[in-house]
């Protein structure tokens, strides 16, 4: 009786199990396939071959806007990364006049977003780890230089270098993630004061290794020292704001006692 209570149990676990081992299936040989694809546009991209570039894109667009999202267990910003590189390549090859350069940055954001699905522990998009640690040790020299117009190409290389990497990250990091990581972008883009500079690359710089090869845990805990720093920051200045308030106070009234006492 025992064996065969075991034997219904198994049975039943095996069923369950059956489903989600077929989904994962199905969603790993889906997202190798357009991968490849992927990869194939990257390659005649790369060697000047359009046609058969976008021979392969067309593929690529056909077997992705086709497929069951439901079934695959994509996040929704995943799925507009990856249509949006896509119609990003297409509008590259389409041009009258192909630009090469525009080409070969859509082609290299295309095949980095299909490879981030694919292989989530080796992604190819962490080979840009070093160049942008350089962009920000180059951007960190000029602020310690005062040399603005340095620090302005050093920032324009960066974001250059991040936006190829982004539809990846997209695909990759949690919404929160992308969300901070931007926010110090667009902060290191708009600022002109030297100090301030010099504090959001320290920022990028403390993120940029948990961001490439941490945790997602890693980078909250990351973002959350900024956040600690700063409370600390407000708590004392309130802290030197209310000692300002007492000492005044205090010496107000020192004033009116002494003022009032018949042998002042």
């Amino acid at each position: 009786m025992r064996t065969f209570w075991l034997t219904v149990i198994f049975a039943c676990l095996f069923q369950m199990m059956v489903p989600a081992v077929h989904a994962t299936g199905m969603r790993s040989l889906e997202t190798e396939e357009w991968s490849r694809l992927a990869n194939q546009v990257a390659k005649w991209a790369g060697a000047g071959e359009y046609i058969k570039a976008r021979d392969q894109l067309l593929k690529l667009s056909g077997r992705f806007s086709k497929a069951d999202f439901t079934k695959l267990n994509l996040r929704i910003e995943s799925i507009h990364a990856l249509a949006e590189v896509i119609m990003e390549m297409e509008g590259a090859l389409n041009r009258v006049q192909p630009n090469s350069k525009e080409i070969a940055d859509a082609a290299a954001r295309l095949q980095l977003a299909f490879d981030a699905l694919t292989h989530p522990n080796q992604p190819m998009w962490q080979q840009y780890y070093q160049p942008l640690k350089k962009d920000l040790d180059m951007i960190d020299e000029a602020i310690r230089m005062n040399d603005r117009h340095a620090v302005q190409e050093g920032v324009d290389q960066f974001y250059e270098h991040y936006q190829i990497i982004r539809p990846a990250l997209i695909v990759a990091k949690s919404p929160f993630t992308i969300s901070k990581v931007d926010s110090l972008v667009t902060f290191l883009r708009n600022q002109t004061e030297m100090d301030k500079l010099k504090i959001g690359v320290t920022q990028l710089k403390s993120l940029l290794n948990p961001l490439f090869f941490g945790s997602e845990r890693d980078v909250m805990a990351t973002v959350y020292r900024w956040n600690e720093g700063d409370f600390f920051k407000v708590i004392l200045w309130v802290s030197g704001l209310i000692a300002s308030v007492l000492g005044f106070v205090s010496w107000r009234k020192y004033r009116e006692n002494r003022e009032a006492s018949p042998y002042a």
